[in-house]
């Protein structure tokens, strides 16, 4: 019996990590069937590998969602007061 060995993409690890630690997915084991992943000790290692560095980018991103919004309603607000000063 041979062992296939299964190489998965950097994109993949990140889209797994991700959706681990967004709560998307509550658990490794969780994570493992809708993946087809065969091995909680494969999503381990690229926890241990690349956790820390997903979650410093999730936060990243959701920092500049808020900004975004942010700027959004400001410009909503510009955009009303304008509208009602006189001609």
């Amino acid at each position: 019996m041979s062992v296939r060995i299964i190489r998965y993409s950097e994109a993949f690890k990140m889209q797994v990590l991700s959706e681990l630690e967004s709560s998307r997915l509550g658990s490794v084991s969780e994570a493992m069937e809708p993946y087809g992943i065969r091995s909680a000790g494969t999503v381990g290692k690229w926890i241990k590998k690349h956790g820390r560095r997903t979650r410093e980018l999730t936060d990243e991103m959701e920092d500049a969602r808020t900004r975004t919004a942010g700027l959004y309603e400001r410009r909503e607000g510009l955009e009303g007061r304008h509208e009602e000063q006189p001609p």
